[in-house]
């Protein structure tokens, strides 16, 4: 605003002007003298007469002068009338509209000129009246609008007169002079009504604002009421602890503040605290049938419900009811023969709302405290628990590891009684009863009955079935049955039936897996003995095969002592000192047939005596010397080290794996057989290869299977391959196969040092 008169200042400044006259300084100076006089319009600044003296300086052609006085009464005015700047600023704008329109128009036709003023002043006074209005409350701009609607006819007035008086000055002044007067009194009296009407619209908004002021104040007393309400229930209930006492608590109160005759906590359709003089009703009111209606509509609808009439079979001289619902807990009946006010009624709403959170939080407490005795009482279960756990564990532990059912019930017993401590025992398991002390009578009954159910007894008192007794507990077994018995006031709980319970049934397990156990020996003992039997058949086999060349070996040696001794019988007569060259001879022979013989009794005994430490290339020679003469077209190389290969090994065993391979090289028509040796990390290396007819992929797959053999029915047993792996692998050895059709075969003998 303060731009655009700047603007409007300098371009009336710089226009050219006409001399001053007296008539345009006469309108200027009255203009100015007006200003000071002119009628304030409530919030939009004032009514003025002196635009009509400015504009009508400016159509006679004196614009600068008529914009200055326009500035000065402005200036004035404001000075005079209070210095509201703001309310200066809109006018002079107003005011100095006209003045350029005129200014800036000097060619123009005089209505045109006219008409143009006219309009800028018009257009320039309403929008800067609304601009001023805008800052006010709504009630108080819609009565500055109806001012300036009331003034509009005056201000146009006003403008026209100013535009009249410059175009016929003589005849314009006086007619000036008169309607000038007559518009201000007519604004005046324009002015006056609407001070009036704002005045009665403040004093309204007066009487309204004291009227909200009363009613805040009480609805203040109303709040710090309820404050001091509430704070004595918080306090009254927060000292309660637990549900009923919160119940009680509450009644009493309400019945304390309200002073009513019957009022009662309902806990769903249950009266759990009352006041009220039908107190018996109440306390049977299941046996007698009877109910409030009103309390069950409340609880079901959730709402308040109120009843203004006799009727109720639980509360029949009660007339006046109210049922206020407490959310989920129940409802809060209050009755009596008066109706409750308002007041009583809000009181008694802030109580039900208290109150309800009251109770819930008492449920709740009283529940997380059931809930919490619960926890301790299972962590004392679950801490017994864990106390017989321990030993349980290590008694199940040291009745894992006895194989023997006799140690294992010896034991049994031991951890029974440092388990559940007991006075006497009765164990039985396969048909074996064990009891303590011996001589106790009585328990057969008992036994019969806990087997006929399949499940364990416990009694506690005098018992008839076992005399003396004060607890009995009674379990099944697997195939028997634990009866404990106690004679001291300490009775026998059900913690430590399922104790027995998982202990019979481990018990149980035990027990068949020493009796699996010991079967499991016998059989191991039978098959071992079988086993050992197969291998002496074996031996016994290869034995029979050998017993023709042993025969004829043994038959040289024989007939050669025989000849000898003859000579030396001869010589005896002939010349004794012949003879013993022929006696030495015969007991060479006769020697060598005892080695022969003993070598065959060697290899043919049981071989189980045990292992001890050998040379490979001594078990090699013999086993050679027991095949001389047996071995057909088949020649022997032996290329074994000179460094002795020495091993601990059943010797007797070597050998028959040994002549196994030799046996089965002649049989498959091998005609150049090679034993190689040697040591390894370890290990003793033997190399059997032979040059026969070998074995197909087929053959070699199944060459180690018991009974397995390529030769015809009667010609073979099929154990000498697999008696031979047996062997070498109850040596902790191997023994491995390497054949093709036609190349031969070359067994590898490796046994550990």
């Amino acid at each position: 605003m303060a731009i655009f008169l700047l603007l409007v200042a300098a371009y009336l400044g710089l226009r050219p002007d006409t001399p001053t006259d007296p008539v345009s300084l006469g309108l200027c100076a009255l203009g100015i003298a007006l200003s000071v006089t002119e009628i304030r319009r409530p919030g939009i600044g004032f009514f003025s007469v002196s635009p009509a003296l400015y504009m009508a300086a400016a159509e006679l052609g004196h614009t600068r002068q008529a914009a200055l006085a326009a500035l000065a009464g402005v200036t004035l005015r404001t000075l005079v009338n209070g210095r509201r700047w703001r309310e200066a600023l809109y006018d002079a704008a107003a005011w100095l509209t006209p003045v350029a329109i005129l200014a800036s128009t000097p060619d123009a036709p005089a209505w045109l000129r006219a008409a143009l003023a006219l309009q800028g002043y018009l257009l320039a006074a309403l929008w800067l009246s609304r601009g001023l209005a805008a800052d006010l409350p709504p009630e108080r701009a819609q009565a500055c609008e109806r001012s300036w609607a009331q003034l509009a006819l005056p201000t146009v007035a006003v403008a026209c007169l100013g535009i009249a008086l410059g175009l016929a000055p003589p005849l314009g002044a006086l007619c000036l002079l008169i309607t000038l007067a007559i518009l201000r009194l007519q604004a005046t009296h324009f002015v006056l009504g609407t001070e009036r009407q704002l005045w009665q619209q403040a004093e309204s908004e007066l009487g309204r604002e004291q009227s909200r002021r009363v009613r805040v104040e009480d609805e203040l007393h109303q709040a710090q009421d309820a404050h001091r309400v509430a704070v004595e229930l918080g306090r009254t209930l927060g000292s309660c602890a637990g549900l009923q006492p919160t119940a009680d608590a509450l009644v009493r109160f309400v019945h304390a503040r309200l002073e009513r005759t019957s009022v009662v906590l309902f806990q769903g359709p249950e009266p759990i605290a009352y006041v009220s003089p039908r107190a018996e009703q109440l306390r049977d009111h299941t046996l007698l049938a009877l109910g409030e209606p009103l309390v069950e509509e409340a609880a079901r609808t959730g709402r308040v419900c109120r009843r203004s009439q006799s009727g109720s079979p639980l509360f029949p001289d009660e007339p006046e009811a109210l049922a206020w619902p407490l959310g989920g807990f129940g409802a809060l009946y209050v009755g009596g023969r008066q109706a409750l006010s308002p007041a009583e009624g809000a009181l008694l709403g802030l109580v039900a709302h208290q109150g309800g959170w009251a109770l819930e939080l008492a449920c709740r407490l009283e529940q997380l405290e059931a809930s919490g005795q619960q926890l301790a009482r299972s962590n004392q279960r679950l801490g017994d628990w864990l106390a017989q756990l321990d030993p349980l564990v290590s008694g199940l532990r040291a009745l894992s590891t006895q194989l023997d059912p006799e140690t294992l019930l010896s034991e049994l017993e031991t951890q029974l009684q440092a388990l559940v401590p007991h006075d006497f025992r009765v164990l039985q398991v396969d048909g074996e009863t064990r009891a303590h002390p011996p001589d106790l009578t009585g328990w057969h009954e008992l036994a019969q009955n806990m087997q006929e159910w399949g499940r364990p007894l416990l009694l506690e008192g005098e018992n008839a079935l076992v005399p003396g007794q004060r607890s009995l507990l009674a379990v099944p077994l697997t195939s028997g049955f634990l009866i404990l018995g106690r004679t001291g006031d300490r009775p026998f709980r059900r913690q430590d039936q399922h104790l027995l319970d998982v202990l019979g049934y481990q018990v149980g397990l035990a027990m068949r897996n020493a009796r699996l156990h010991s079967e499991l020996a016998l059989s191991y003992d039978d098959l071992r003995e079988s086993q050992a039997q197969v291998v002496q058949s074996s031996k016994l086999a290869a034995v029979g095969q050998l017993a023709a060349g042993v025969a004829h070996e043994l038959n040289t040696p024989l007939a050669s002592a025989l000849l000898s001794v003859q000579g030396a019988k001869l010589n005896l007569k002939r010349d004794p000192s012949l003879a013993p060259p022929k006696l030495e001879l015969a007991d060479q022979e006769l020697r060598r047939a005892q080695e022969i013989v003993s070598n065959l009794l060697s290899y043919s005994r049981d071989s189980r005596g045990g292992h001890r430490p050998c040379v490979l290339q001594e078990v090699v020679r013999e086993t050679l010397i027991l095949l001389s003469g047996q071995t057909g077209s088949m020649q022997i190389a032996s290329e074994l080290p000179e460094p002795p290969l020495e091993l601990i090994c059943n010797p007797s065993e070597v050998k028959q794996v040994l002549l196994n391979l030799l046996l089965n090289a002649r049989d498959a028509g091998a005609t150049q057989l090679t034993l190689r040796a040697h040591g390894e990390a370890g290990e003793v290396v033997l190399e059997v290869a032979d040059n026969g007819e070998g074995m197909t992929p087929e053959v070699l797959a199944r060459a180690f299977d018991p009974f397995f053999t390529t030769r015809p029915v009667g010609k073979g047993t099929g154990l000498g391959l697999s008696v031979s792996s047996r062997l070498v692998e109850a040596h902790g050895g191997r023994l491995l196969c390497e054949s093709q059709p036609g190349q031969g075969a070359r067994f590898t003998l490796r046994l550990p040092r």
